[in-house]
């Protein structure tokens, strides 16, 4: 396990919540995948510049646009102002 990758006790806890491609080609190592996201966001890198050991960027990439989208559209309730 690399700096910046998720732990196996982390890794079972998320693998059950990841869902099985129905159609299509089978998906490739989904742990790489996803070590490549954290990885990524953590050091702040560009994706161009993800190493190879998580595959293509663009892998890693575009099934985390969704993730980013709902969350700039839904940020969540607004902070507290505290008293007025």
């Amino acid at each position: 396990m690399q700096r910046h990758e998720l732990t196996d006790k982390e890794w079972d806890l998320l693998a059950p919540l990841i869902p099985s491609a129905v159609t299509g080609q089978p998906r490739g190592d989904d742990r790489g995948v996803i070590n490549g996201m954290v990885y990524t966001t953590r050091t702040g890198m560009p994706w161009h510049d993800l190493p190879h050991r998580y595959g293509p960027w663009k892998t890693v990439y575009y099934p985390l646009l969704p993730l980013c989208a709902e969350r700039c559209l839904h940020p969540g309730p607004p902070a507290d102002p505290g008293p007025s």
